[in-house]
């Protein structure tokens, strides 16, 4: 996973991971890396499935990812297989360079055209500027405004409809390269999601607490993780998913290790 599926538009942006500044010009770090993911990673094949809650067992399946990584750790393929309408979106990242950075990424859903996303990138490596499209092709948002922290990771930024109006002004807080708040306010400026993040020792994702506004309706959301199994990398494979106190995913994670 694209390390945490926050609001629409961090996630977007925080796949420009950690950098760091080699001659003048970021350099973002493998996203193995920033995934919190030890050892040489080839591939990680995810399958969640819902916990039954009669037996508080595993039950049907609910998703499948498959991730693909380059030789130096960068993400090249992402997939997800929805059970619900045996739906695959997949996405491919494009032009990785040198530093490890992504001209941008195109998506399809059940082989048909889904979305693209093109980044704009200045000549130090940051991130500046974002252009998402729709199935047709045609531009349905713009990101502008962005604003990076010392590692390269997207802090604040503004999301515009097509016709350039306003829709939302995002910002993120971070502990060193790890996320741990994300608020997302629509364009009278009132907070419509915001997202709190918790991790253990380790830097593995514990705790996620999202409240989510639509109109004058608040839901609020409380998640926790706990990791059941790990591997000689010290990678989880398989982890236990609560919400708001009640079980329901178990996720299995098989990981390929490159020789």
């Amino acid at each position: 996973m694209k390390i945490v599926k926050l609001t629409a538009a961090v996630v977007i942006l925080a796949s420009c991971n950690q950098a760091t500044e080699t001659s003048n010009t970021l350099k973002w770090v493998p996203d193995t890396k920033a995934e919190n993911l030890k050892g040489n990673v080839e591939q990680i094949v995810t399958e969640t499935y819902f916990i039954d809650s009669a037996t508080s067992q595993k039950g049907k399946l609910e998703s499948k990812t498959v991730e693909t990584y380059n030789n130096d750790g960068y993400v090249l393929t992402y997939s997800k297989f929805t059970a619900a309408d045996s739906s695959t979106l997949l996405t491919t990242y494009e032009a990785i360079d040198a530093n490890g950075h992504y001209a941008g990424y195109t998506s399809t859903k059940n082989s048909k055209p889904f979305s693209t996303m093109k980044f704009d990138i200045d000549s130090a490596g940051r991130l500046v500027a974002a252009t998402s499209t729709d199935s047709t092709g045609k531009t349905d948002s713009y990101y502008t405004s962005i604003k990076v922290n010392d590692f390269g990771q997207a802090v604040s930024g503004k999301q515009l409809n097509a016709d350039s109006s306003l829709k939302l002004i995002f910002a993120g807080t971070y502990d060193s390269i790890y996320i741990t708040k994300a608020e997302n306010k629509d364009s009278a400026g009132k907070t419509i999601s915001l997202t709190t993040v918790q991790y253990d020792d380790k830097r593995n994702i514990t705790k996620m607490d999202a409240a989510t506004t639509v109109k004058d309706s608040t839901t609020n959301t409380s998640t926790t993780y706990v990791f059941d199994k790990f591997d000689d990398k010290g990678n989880w494979v398989q982890q236990t998913t609560n919400e708001n106190g009640k079980p329901k995913e178990i996720a299995i994670r098989t990981i390929m290790y490159k020789q």
